[in-house]
């Protein structure tokens, strides 16, 4: 990987932007990462007490372009809370009109960073941002957003280890494969090749990217990576027309090589839909015997959890569902990684209606059981509940506040006004 950038982004020219940034509250910026689009500022945010990344946009963008990034950004702030998702916390543009968008600082590093600094990754590891990042691309897809840019450079790590993706619409905004003053910008190694012949990014294009991704996580370097003295035009053509490298010849298990040609097929309509994907790595992880992740479609109530496995925008209607708009609680706090206490639970309630989790007090049995609900809850149409029960001190009651929790319509009455019982 010392020759040549298997990632292929070549870098853009930013000018000095501390001024502007400490003009909308953002003190002590220091340029932490560099890519195509723009540039990364670690910052610290005295209002808030905090330490946050600042992305300004290098691009020059017109009035109208300015107005459409606001957009993308407000559209990806509906996918706020999604656990592999990078928060949105601010979007705007400086005095100058630089367009900036404020971020978590996630102090972990990218995936490009891991896979330079290590290498090919263990297949587990592959695996498991397989599938979180499937859930990621499903939740965008959902709501009508489509990425554009997935590749291992906006796969970043949080302080507890969980891939988060990045970025969302920000090659819309810049550009994508416009030039600029000589400048390339946009990520051709992890670009659909019908993207190359026209045709727009669509649900498809992003299930390609995340198949790059994975070939470039298990392999170490990218399928197409650009060849030394090789003009971009020429790799264009390569990823158009020449047909994906097997990862069998880079050591990578037969089944997961399959899996990631699959989604690199080079007809859209060929490959898979992101959850089709996730299930196919999900069973990778079983078959191989890693844990089992779940692969969380949803960034809240109100999310539905659906997308299309052909080229175009995310379409087919999400199911109608009865109830209240938010049927748990928002995760306040962070969740620190029991991946083995949270595979177990999950395995169990396929099979059992009951799961009961021991544990002395302040051990975090309801915060486990909260995230266990989370995961779950794309597996239950009617929703999923969190009751609490520690303050109800008459058992009678216990069926009342569990229906009144759940918010099923009324229960019908026998003759005298008793209602009568109902399986819950």
């Amino acid at each position: 990987m010392a020759d040549t950038d298997p990632f292929a982004t070549q870098r853009g020219v930013a000018g000095t932007v501390s001024a502007e940034l400490e003009d909308v509250g953002f003190e002590d910026p220091q340029e932490v990462g560099r890519g195509g689009f723009g540039v990364v500022y670690r910052c610290t945010q005295p209002s808030l007490d905090r330490v946050v990344a600042v992305k300004v946009l290098t691009a020059d963008l017109d009035e109208d372009n300015r107005a459409r990034f606001l957009r993308e950004q407000r559209a990806a702030g509906r996918l706020t809370g999604h656990p592999n998702i990078v928060n949105i916390l601010q979007a705007g543009i400086t005095a100058n009109g630089r367009p900036f968008i404020v971020m978590p600082f996630e102090s972990q590093g990218s995936l490009e960073t891991r896979i330079r600094r290590q290498g090919p990754l263990p297949l587990e590891d592959v695996l498991r941002i397989g599938v979180k990042m499937a859930g990621a691309l499903e939740a965008a897809h959902a709501v009508g957003i489509i990425h554009r840019d997935v590749k291992p450079a906006n796969i970043l790590f949080t302080d507890y280890g969980e891939p988060a993706l990045t970025d969302f619409g920000i090659a819309h905004v810049a550009g994508e494969f416009q030039t600029a003053v000589g400048v390339l910008t946009g990520s051709p190694a992890f670009t659909a090749p019908e993207v190359f012949n026209g045709a727009p990014p669509s649900t498809a294009a992003d299930v390609y990217g995340l198949g790059a991704t994975l070939f470039a996580a298990a392999t170490g370097h990218a399928a197409f990576e650009r060849r030394s003295g090789e003009q971009v035009v020429a790799q264009f053509v390569r990823i158009a027309t020449e047909p994906v490298p097997d990862p069998r010849d880079h050591g990578v298990a037969a089944d997961v090589s399959a899996l990631i040609g699959a989604a690199m097929a080079g007809d859209p309509n060929d490959r898979p839909s992101v959850v089709e994907l996730g299930d196919r790595l999900r069973e990778a992880q079983r078959s191989h015997g890693f844990s089992v992740d779940d692969m969380t479609a949803s960034a809240g109530a109100g999310v539905p959890a659906y997308a299309s496995s052909t080229a175009g925008e995310a379409t087919r209607p999400p199911t109608a569902r009865t109830g209240r708009t938010r049927d748990l609680p928002l995760e306040l706090t962070s969740f620190v990684d029991r991946r083995e206490e949270l595979a177990k639970a999950k395995n169990l309630l396929a099979t059992a209606r009951l799961v009961t989790l021991v544990g002395v007090g302040g051990v975090g049995k309801t915060r486990l059981a909260l995230r266990i609900a989370h995961q779950m809850r794309v597996a239950f149409a009617d929703g999923v509940f969190l009751v609490e029960l520690a303050e109800l001190q008459d058992e009678s009651l216990l069926v009342d506040v569990v229906a009144g929790e759940g918010g099923p319509r009324e229960l019908p009455r026998e003759a005298g006004g008793a209602a009568r019982p109902r399986q819950l």
